[in-house]
């Protein structure tokens, strides 16, 4: 069996591990955002940390008084000193699965000796330098991928996106729904086996994912699951943003995965009419899937919170892409070109 295949398979390992740190140390991290009030969050990354700074950004900013921002990484060190502003006062949240990419350290070294900020860091390796620059470090190490494609990570820091929303906005039924999703998480992926098994049997060449709100920064990260692991092209856009330009590029040889919500179903309606009249091999993911009729299905576990939703929806793409991969004989664990993380080099400097 393939790292990465491994990884995706034994993802709810990890999240209930995932679950269990957070129950156990909740109280520590409800007084280190009571001692640290603020309203504004910057949240870093750089690659899959960058996608997911984009949800938690959304998360973030979906309370009331509050706000977030998503930074890349790579920006930030390009040129620190125009995210002064924005950073002095806030709680920076820094993403990533190695805590050793090079634009994070430098940028987290930059926000801590010239900003006034308070820097949380979410890694999954342990002895991480960023852990060690942050004011709070957290460490998933259990969620490591060894592949250098990330699948169990980067679901894994999207849930504890959501376990910090959820203490630092005092949300228990977004806590509640977290837990839910992620003690069925096993029984999830196994149950929609036969659709995917399906949809990585059908000839397309490019594939378009459609999320919105907190799900759309973790669905890019699904998109980018079929260009590193299957050899695909993939693409996120907001569910009826799709309409505004891209629409015109989907063809039969697409797969488009939408994650919809429930409760409006008449616009969402008519982007599945709009999409189907493409020809496109079109796969509805939702918690009410039957409302659209004459497309692939998959049914998500019933939650108030939208959000929650999104960690069955990048299971659902990451199983789609590696059995795209082994059916084309591609080796999952090994795209060329890529590394686990990026380590550049210092600059010279002149005599």
């Amino acid at each position: 069996m393939y790292k990465t295949e491994q990884e995706i398979h034994e993802q709810h390992v990890a999240l209930q591990q995932t679950k269990a740190w957070f129950a156990q140390n909740r109280s520590s991290l409800a007084a280190f955002f009571a001692a640290n009030p603020a309203q504004r969050f910057v949240m870093l990354g750089s690659g899959s940390g960058y996608m997911l700074a984009k949800s938690a950004a959304a998360a973030f900013s979906l309370q009331n008084g509050s706000v977030g921002y998503a930074v890349s990484g790579g920006d930030f060190m390009l040129d620190p000193e125009k995210y002064k502003d924005l950073c002095t006062g806030a709680i920076v949240i820094a993403l990533s699965r190695s805590g050793l990419t090079t634009e994070m350290v430098r940028s987290v070294k930059h926000i801590k000796k010239h900003f006034s900020a308070k820097v949380l860091a979410v890694t999954a390796k342990e002895g991480a330098d960023l852990n060690g620059l942050a004011d709070y470090g957290i460490c998933l190490p259990w969620a490591y991928d060894q592949s250098v494609c990330q699948t169990r990570t980067v679901t894994n820091l999207y849930a504890a996106i959501l376990y910090l929303a959820a203490i630092r906005f005092d949300k228990d039924s977004l806590w509640t729904d977290l837990c839910s999703v992620i003690d069925a998480n096993q029984a999830f992926r196994q149950g929609i086996a036969p659709v995917t098994d399906t949809l990585a049997s059908l000839d397309f060449s490019d594939v378009v994912v459609l999320a919105d709100g907190p799900v759309a920064g973790i669905a890019e990260e699904a998109a980018l699951a079929f260009t590193e692991i299957s050899k695909i092209s993939g693409k996120q856009f907001n569910v009826l943003d799709f309409r505004h330009g891209p629409i015109v590029l989907c063809s039969n040889k697409t797969l488009v995965l939408a994650l919809l919500r429930s409760g409006e179903n008449f616009y969402q309606k008519e982007m599945v009419r709009d999409l189907k009249a493409r020809g496109c091999i079109l796969c509805v993911a939702a918690q009410d899937p039957a409302q659209y009729p004459d497309v692939y299905q998959v049914v998500l576990p019933p939650v108030k919170n939208h959000a929650a939703n999104g960690i069955d929806f990048i299971n659902l793409a990451q199983l789609i892409a590696l059995k795209k991969a082994l059916n084309s004989g591609i080796n999952p664990d090994v795209p060329a070109g890529l590394d686990a993380y990026i380590s550049l080099k210092e600059p010279v400097t002149q005599a």
